[in-house]
């Protein structure tokens, strides 16, 4: 509840305003544009949440996993959180707020992945945008022109998350096979001990 009141006054609150507004202007029913606009808004923020953890540090413009370093928490570590068993939750709790090392981002990818934590926010918002729509399914045209624009923005976003999900997927893939073989090579290298039972 406090996440959703976080980004409701954050973002959902004015594009609901903007949308209620040029429903009065035009005498259209208020009510509908304004959980239109609330639910579009809502979608919008989620979507932002996701993108500062699928994407990198260059196609954001700034680090990733940033929201989690500045101690902002989203609906996929909500998600995430509740499938952690306790130790994972304790591991969790101790990176958040700090610099995270590669190996702690890693981490909170693959726990991402492993908890189905984004897939859950993906299908979460794309709930709310379809909800958005359902609003004003008969009102389509007295929309204003930015917040067409906004809903294509969204709803393309939201859709082409399920396509750089599996990437990210086959990243942690690659680095985990890189690792497993890392440790079988360091394992071969090293002499088995000799048993007690051949020992002079």
């Amino acid at each position: 509840e406090k996440y959703f009141d976080m980004i409701y006054k954050k973002t959902a609150s004015l594009i609901e305003a903007s949308a209620k507004s040029a429903a009065l202007l035009a005498g259209k029913a208020s009510e509908k544009y304004a959980l239109y606009g609330k639910n579009l808004g809502l979608a919008f923020q989620i979507v932002d949440d996701i993108l500062d953890i699928t994407q990198s540090s260059e196609t954001l413009g700034k680090p990733s996993l940033n929201d989690f370093k500045e101690g902002k928490t989203t609906l996929p570590y909500l998600y995430m959180y509740d499938k952690l068993s306790a130790e994972e939750k304790s591991t969790l709790l101790s990176l958040f707020q700090k610099e995270l090392s590669a190996d702690e981002s890693l981490w909170i990818k693959q726990k991402m992945e492993e908890t189905s934590a984004i897939k859950d926010a993906i299908a979460y918002a794309k709930k709310l945008g379809f909800e958005a729509l359902e609003a004003i399914k008969m009102c389509y045209f007295i929309i204003p022109i930015g917040l067409i624009i906004l809903s294509m923005f969204i709803m393309k976003t939201m859709y082409k998350l399920d396509y750089i999900f599996p990437q990210i997927r086959a990243e942690l893939d690659q680095r985990n096979a890189a690792a497993a073989k890392k440790r079988a090579d360091e394992s071969a290298a090293t002499p088995a001990p000799v048993s007690e039972s051949l020992a002079w």
